[in-house]
């Protein structure tokens, strides 16, 4: 009977363990993927700045081309800068966005991975209630009830 009531517990107890082994990973994941976002979004800001000053130094080229070549600085050429930069700034600006969403997506995993950690750590909480609670039963019987146990 002793063995009985030890293996009963050992397993309620390596139910709840296995639980809490398994938040434990699934925290270590939730943190990995917010270092993720984190390095995402540094990364978007990074890259928009780059561009940008790849953009001012090319802006900068094609204004002393156009003013070394002795046209003036109105009409088409002009246009044709400001038309540019408005592509430029828009590349950058499409590419920073699409570092957030990616950040974005890391900080969703993150938490989706606490919820499945806290999931897992209720379901070993659970099971090892369910498989004491069933060990109980089979040796004193149900409550109420005439039971199979060496009390009835």
């Amino acid at each position: 009977m002793a063995i009985a009531i030890v293996l009963g517990v050992v397993a309620a107890a390596g139910a709840v363990y296995g639980g809490i082994e398994s938040k434990a990973a699934a925290d270590k994941n939730a943190a990995n993927a917010n270092q993720s976002a984190q390095e995402e979004q540094m990364r978007a800001q990074l890259n928009i700045e780059q561009q940008q000053r790849t953009n001012a130094y090319k802006e900068g080229a094609q204004v002393a081309a156009y003013g070394g070549s002795g046209v003036a600085m109105t009409g088409s050429p002009l246009d044709e800068l400001a038309s540019q930069k408005i592509s430029d700034n828009f590349e950058a600006q499409v590419q920073y966005f699409n570092g957030e969403v990616s950040a974005n997506a890391d900080t969703a995993d993150a938490a989706y991975q606490q919820t499945i950690g806290n999931a897992q750590l209720i379901s070993g909480v659970a099971q090892g209630a369910s498989s004491l609670s069933s060990f109980l039963v089979s040796k004193n019987g149900a409550p109420g009830g005439s039971g199979s146990g060496s009390n009835g």
